[in-house]
Order: structure tokens, then C-alpha cells, then sequence
């Protein structure tokens, strides 16, 4: 594990971004609590429901076009457009709370502040798989990012209560534009990858792009089962006040005791899940964390104790972890790269709506059912979600690693880069390197053709055709015309210096390709290509 962390850290873009997310998450968790306090300052508790529904709902509903612009815009100028525009929000609060103007004004610049995280959000799940450089770097930032997450919500209450506590609203409201705006300063440093061809032919309607993710049942039931557990993340953050206060009646600091616990255990959570993704576990990280919320809400109930309910929370926090970690690493190993944007975005609005109803419905529930056996229902949605996901989910479950220098490699070809990594990482798994040296034969004229191969680096040339042909390289590929057109080999391939390749079995590199229209398309266009301009043949 800690070989797998310090890889991930080594890549200063890797670094640039948990940066950003790190420091950008700080401030929001500062913001929400300034803001709450300074409604319930303003307008008592109506006020900070207000507040909390001023953020949630419009960003809810807007999160799905934001998700859209992810896809088609380069995704790191997404990121820091998000990030500035947090920081212009939160300005904008702090210059109106200083000329006194209405709450309403208030409430308007926290919408804007709230949509600018969504796009965030979005557009650095989406970024991650362009800055990571395989399957287990990618897991690793996930691991990181959740457990940083975590961490800035423990630091964010105590940065946030000391920051009202000395200073004014204004002042408050303005540290944190500050705060936003320096974490803009790393994203800055980003790679500014041009958008690819594939995205750009899809760049339509969001709307046409949002039913294309929910076509893929796959990416659905990921997407249900993440918003039912922030449904039930939304009630726990009512019920955690009302266990303390009324049910075990340990005043206002045992709130932050219980919130304390919880915090703690997503940090525990996230290196328990840092195995489990090493492994390719990611069902198994979803499921134990579905069971883990479960357990602890149902031991709550159960056993209503103040040292046994923070350890409790611990568990939960914990269960959370692995299953935002674990959801996470999925949605983005599941969805098409012209996609991947409008899949968060759909889920940053099923996080803030789900929650928002979640903490709506906790207290009819209990005035209705009583505290305890609230919280008892509520720990049992995610355990029966759980149940009835799991076979769905138990098929990506991966018993061999990934071989990373073949994924990488098929990654780098254009026509693999729409495929859904998962199936990048299929292909990997059944794939084998071939390390050749200078004037290494290939493949040769005559020859069946039943592989596909990828240039992994080096360069390869091309004879036995009619006409020059230049060299292989680093991202092409080779071998598909066999398959394509049914023939033999139409020429013979040697490595001109050290060289590797990536070998494919043929049927299943096309199979692959099959599941992306604009995949499949690049590649016939090229194979179709090469069997007509006969001044270019390639095998």
C-alpha cells in the first residue's frame, strides 16, 4: 500500500491535484459551517434550513448540464474555472453580508458557490483518468482524495468555529474566498490536454448525453446505489444530533464528538479501501462498506451508549469511505471517456438532492417512529440495497492485477481512448508484452492473422508492400486489416531498434472497440484505409 501511495505521489500532477481537491475541500467545509452560523445568526434555525436548501437544490439541479460541459470543454480549465468561480462566490457573499443587503442575496451567492463545487467535483473525477497513469494510481488518488475529504471535514468545524469565533462574517466569508482562491494556484499547473476527436463529435445536448449514461445499466445501478447511501448519509446527519441531544443526552460538544468519530473512521476507512482497490476489489469494498453503515446504525439503536455510539460512528464513517471510494473507482472505470463528466455530474445531483431529502425526512421520522427505532430503519436500507446489487456488481471483481504498462499503452492508442477503462483493463489482463530487439520479425507477409498489436514504445518499420510506409510508433497499431478484411497478412513488420508491443488477441481488441461507436468507427476507417490506399499497406 504504501508503495502504491508513494507511486502516486511521485507524479507532480498527481500532487497538483489532491493539492487543489485538498485545499478546495477545506474551504467548502469551512463555508458551509460559516454560513450556517451566520443564518442562524441572521434568521435562527428556518434560516440555516433555508441556507441548506438555497445549496443544495440548485445545485442538484443543475449538476447534470455541468457534467455535460466536463465532456466537452478541456477538463483542466473546467476545474479551475470551477475553482475560481467558487472563490468569486464566496467574495460575493462576503462583499454583501458588509453592506448589510437582505439574506436573500446571501442565499443566491451560496447557490452559486454550491454549483461551482459540482462542476468541481465533476470535472476532477473526470480529470483524475486523464492524470493517472494506470488502474492503481487512479485507486490511489481516489484513496487519497476521500481520505482528504474527511480529514477537512474535522478541520473544516474547527478552522470554521475558530474563524467565527474571532472574526466577523465578512472577514470570515473572505478567508475562505482566500482559501479557494489558493487552490486554484496548483490546478493552475495542470497539463491543458487538447479535448480529443471523440468527445468533440459528442459534444451535443446535455440532455441526449445524460440518457446515453442512464443506457448503461451498469452505470445506473452504480449511480442508484450511491444516492440511496446519500439518502440515508442525509437522515444520519439529523440523527446524529438527535441521538446526542435527546437520546443520550450529551449536550451540544457531544455532537461534535459523535461528527468526530465519523471523521475518524472515513480516514481509517480509506486505507482499509486502499487495499481492497490494489487487489481489484471493488465490489467487495462496496459491499463491506454497504454492510459496515448498516451494522453500526442497527448497533446504535441497539446499544444507545455514548462511548459505544462514537465508536459506532467510526464504523460508519468507515463504511462511507469504502463505498464512496469504491462507487467512485467504479463510475469512472464503467463510463465511456466522452461520458465520464455527465456520469458525476448525475451523480453530484443525486448526492445533493438525496441528501437534502434525507435530512428532510429524518425528523417526521422521528416524531413518528421515536429515535430509536428510526435510526433502526435507516440502517437496514443499505444493507437490503446492498443484497440486491451485489451480484450485478460481483462481475467486476478482479483476482489478477492489471498489468499497467499494457494499459497504458492501449490508452494511448486514439481510437481505445473512448473505451470505458474497465474494458481497457480487460484487454490488459488478457494481453502479453513482447520485448523485441532490432531487426525482430513480427509478423511477416503471408502470414494468418489472428492478433492485434499496440506499439508500446519504440518504432517498427514496414516492407514487403508496395510504396514507402514510415514507421511504426509509440500509439499505433497494427494487425487489424487480417481481421477486418479477412485476408492474410499484406506485409511484413520488423522492430527497426529495442522495441515492445502490446499482443492482443484479435477478436476480442475488436469486440472491445464494438462497444464504442466512435471506437469501432476510427478503427474500420483506418483498416479501410490502408486496403485501399495500396501505396500504404500495413498488415
Amino acid at each position: 500500500m504504501l508503495r502504491t501511495l508513494r507511486a502516486s505521489l511521485g507524479s507532480t500532477p498527481v500532487r497538483r491535484l489532491l493539492a487543489c481537491f485538498v485545499v478546495g475541500e477545506l474551504a467548502t467545509w469551512v463555508w458551509f459551517l460559516v454560513l450556517a452560523v451566520y443564518a442562524y445568526d441572521e434568521g435562527g434555525a428556518t434560516a440555516v434550513g433555508l441556507a441548506a436548501l438555497a445549496r443544495m437544490l440548485p445545485a442538484g439541479a443543475v449538476a447534470p448540464a455541468a457534467g455535460h460541459v466536463v465532456d466537452r470543454f478541456r477538463r483542466r480549465d473546467v476545474v479551475v474555472a470551477a475553482v475560481l468561480a467558487q472563490a468569486t462566490s464566496v467574495a460575493a457573499a462576503a462583499v454583501v453580508v458588509s453592506v448589510s443587503a437582505p439574506l436573500a442575496a446571501v442565499y443566491v451567492a451560496a447557490a452559486a458557490a454550491t454549483v461551482a463545487t459540482a462542476l468541481y467535483r465533476a470535472g476532477n473525477a473526470a480529470l483524475v483518468l486523464e492524470i493517472a497513469d494506470g488502474p492503481g494510481q487512479l485507486a490511489a488518488v481516489n484513496v487519497v482524495e476521500t481520505t482528504g475529504s474527511n480529514g477537512a471535514f474535522l478541520l473544516g468545524a474547527l478552522a470554521g468555529g475558530a474563524l467565527m469565533a474571532v472574526a466577523s462574517p465578512t472577514v470570515a466569508f473572505a478567508a475562505v474566498a482566500l482559501s479557494h482562491l489558493t487552490a486554484a494556484l496548483p490546478a493552475l499547473g495542470l497539463p491543458r490536454r487538447p479535448v480529443p476527436e471523440h468527445r468533440e463529435a459528442r459534444g451535443g445536448p446535455a440532455a441526449p448525453g445524460v440518457r446515453r449514461v442512464l443506457a448503461h445499466a451498469d452505470i445506473t445501478r452504480v449511480l442508484a446505489f450511491l444516492t440511496v447511501t446519500t439518502l440515508v448519509e442525509g437522515a444520519v446527519d439529523v440523527l446524529v444530533v438527535v441521538v446526542a441531544l435527546d437520546l443520550l443526552a450529551i449536550g451540544d460538544s457531544g455532537v461534535g464528538w459523535l461528527n468526530a468519530g465519523w471523521g475518524l473512521g472515513g480516514v481509517l476507512g480509506g486505507i482499509l479501501c486502499l487495499r481492497l482497490l490494489a487487489r481489484g476489489h471493488l465490489a467487495r469494498g462496496l459491499a463491506l462498506g454497504g454492510v459496515l453503515i448498516g451494522a453500526s446504525l442497527l448497533a446504535i439503536a441497539a446499544v444507545p451508549f455514548p462511548a459505544t455510539t462514537c465508536a459506532l460512528l467510526a464504523v460508519l464513517g468507515a463504511g462511507y469511505a469504502l463505498v464512496e471510494i469504491g462507487g467512485r473507482s467504479l463510475l469512472q472505470r464503467l463510463a465511456p471517456d466522452d461520458l465520464v463528466g455527465r456520469a458525476f455530474g448525475l451523480l453530484e445531483s443525486g448526492y445533493w438532492l438525496s441528501t437534502a431529502a434525507g435530512a428532510a425526512l429524518a425528523p417526521p421520522a422521528v416524531a413518528l417512529l421515536g429515535t430509536r427505532t428510526t435510526v433502526a430503519v435507516v440502517g437496514a436500507v443499505v444493507p437490503a440495497v446492498t443484497v440486491l446489487v451485489w451480484r450485478a456488481f460481483s462481475r467486476f471483481e478482479r483476482d489478477v492485477a492489471v498489468p499497467e504498462a499494457a494499459y497504458a499503452a492501449l490508452r494511448a492508442v486514439p481510437a481505445l481512448a473512448p473505451l470505458p477503462p474497465l474494458l481497457t483493463e480487460d484487454l490488459a489482463v488478457r494481453s502479453r508484452i513482447l520485448d523485441l530487439v532490432p531487426g525482430e520479425v513480427v509478423v511477416s507477409r503471408g502470414d494468418l492473422g489472428t492478433e492485434m498489436f499496440v506499439v508500446a514504445s519504440g518504432a517498427l518499420d514496414v516492407t514487403d508492400c508496395p510504396g514507402p510506409v514510415a514507421p511504426l510508433e509509440t500509439g499505433d497499431f497494427f494487425g487489424e486489416l487480417a481481421l477486418v478484411h479477412d485476408v492474410r497478412r499484406t506485409a511484413t513488420v520488423t522492430a527497426r531498434e529495442p522495441s515492445r508491443v502490446v499482443v492482443l488477441d484479435g477478436s476480442a481488441f475488436l469486440a472491445a472497440a464494438g462497444t464504442h461507436a466512435y471506437a469501432r468507427s476510427a478503427i474500420d476507417q483506418v483498416a479501410d484505409h490502408r486496403w485501399s490506399n495500396r501505396e500504404r499497406p500495413v498488415p
